[in-house]
């Protein structure tokens, strides 16, 4: 807010998508696609090599990345007492695919929680970041796409457990203020899917769920 050339109130501006908004990312401008392309009653929500292909997008030999975004708001949902559960798999592992990286965003006010993960041979390029610092060769985040990835983030306080295939792959701190979470994003290399996505407080309450 500007009085008088003076701002006197600042705030975050986010703005919400209309549901599900899929993309393929670009240099210039973003390929977009409707919810209808990616979620077909099925139980999954998906955007095909064909899908992408006859947007004339190649993918090889610089294999693209699709993003779905959900920005929304998630009711009283806060960054120190939440539980995110999700299954996701990348369907894509050609050429420069082969190490199918993929990430998870959990948009906050002012920031995110990045869960990156590959196949179990790519570890080491993956990045991983909390209020600590860099992570070195985050091993936990190399997983089997062959079948779906459960993924679980749960946070109390400042620290936060992650959980992959229900096993504890890190503890992390995250030193800040409570900030309401804002959104949520998937990032495939190549292309992906997700099974099903689960916000809720950390009392059990379940905020927002879909399974598509």
């Amino acid at each position: 807010l500007i009085i008088q050339n003076q701002i006197v109130k600042e705030h975050n501006l986010f703005i919400k998508t209309s549901g599900w908004l899929p993309l393929v990312e670009h240099e210039k401008i973003p390929v977009y696609f409707s919810p209808n392309d990616v979620i077909k009653g099925d139980g999954i929500m998906a955007l095909s090599e064909e899908q992408i292909l006859d947007k004339n997008i190649q993918l090889q030999p610089q294999v693209p990345w699709v993003s779905f975004f959900n920005i929304r708001q998630f009711g009283d949902l806060y960054s120190d007492n939440f539980t995110f559960e999700t299954q996701i798999k990348n369907n894509f592992r050609e050429g420069s695919g082969i190490c199918q990286f993929s990430e998870i965003h959990l948009l906050y006010e002012e920031g995110a929680v990045i869960i990156p993960l590959s196949i179990k041979g790519c570890v080491s390029e993956l990045t991983f970041y909390d209020s600590n610092g860099k992570k070195e060769n985050p091993v936990a985040f190399g997983v089997d796409f062959s079948d779906w990835v459960d993924v679980k983030l749960h946070f109390k306080g400042h620290q936060g457990n992650i959980y992959i295939n229900h096993e504890l792959a890190y503890t992390t701190n995250y030193n800040f203020p409570p900030k309401k979470i804002v959104g949520v994003r998937y990032r495939f290399q190549g292309t992906g899917s997700v099974n099903s996505i689960t916000l809720s407080k950390g009392s059990g309450e379940v905020l927002y769920t879909e399974s598509f």
